[in-house]
């Protein structure tokens, strides 16, 4: 076929072979120049639906951090438990492991008051799909048992969202 394609070149003016070809010759370097390009941009859009391009994701999550933390102060476990994975892992500074309903019942019973939450370092945040790592300094005021504390942690909480909500699903908070 392209033997034909040749012998039909013989039939036009050099003027138009030349045409042809040029034509031929762009068509060609645009097809490599596409093809060489599909995967950077898949690339891109991958690398921005899952970590780069969170502008659109911090909000929920600091927002989704901000009401545990709200609700974790005033003790509303509704509203805790909306923001907590059920398999959730909580360990605390000082080892203590405790699960979604242990973490709420600790709260509800007084055994631990949280009174402040207050960061000191913006949050770092990296979305995995449908994972996020958050981390940070905050420093946390309130009592346990009865004995009254304050410590500033180094955490890392993940995240898992579940439609369209971001659950707390692992937190280790680090004494620092």
């Amino acid at each position: 076929m392209m033997y034909l394609k040749v012998l039909d070149l013989h039939c036009f003016s050099l003027k138009q072979r030349w045409s042809y070809c040029r034509i031929r010759c762009l068509m060609e370097s645009r097809k490599k120049l596409l093809s060489s390009l599909i995967p950077i941009f898949l690339f891109i859009g991958f690398v921005t639906r899952v970590g780069y391009g969170q502008d659109r994701v911090h909000p929920s999550l600091q927002m989704a951090e901000r009401t545990r933390f709200d609700a974790m102060i005033s003790a509303d476990t509704v509203a805790l438990r909306e923001v907590l994975h059920p398999d959730l892992l909580f360990i605390h500074s000082n080892g203590l492991e405790e699960s979604a309903d242990g973490m709420v019942t600790s709260i509800a019973s007084g055994t631990i008051v949280y009174q402040s939450f207050e960061p000191r370092q913006s949050s770092g945040v990296q979305v995995l799909g449908e994972t996020a790592l958050v981390d940070g300094l905050v420093q946390v005021k309130g009592l346990y048992k009865g004995t009254e504390f304050a410590v500033n942690l180094r955490y890392t909480s993940v995240y898992h969202k579940v439609r369209r909500r971001w659950l707390l699903i692992r937190w280790q908070s680090t004494k620092v």
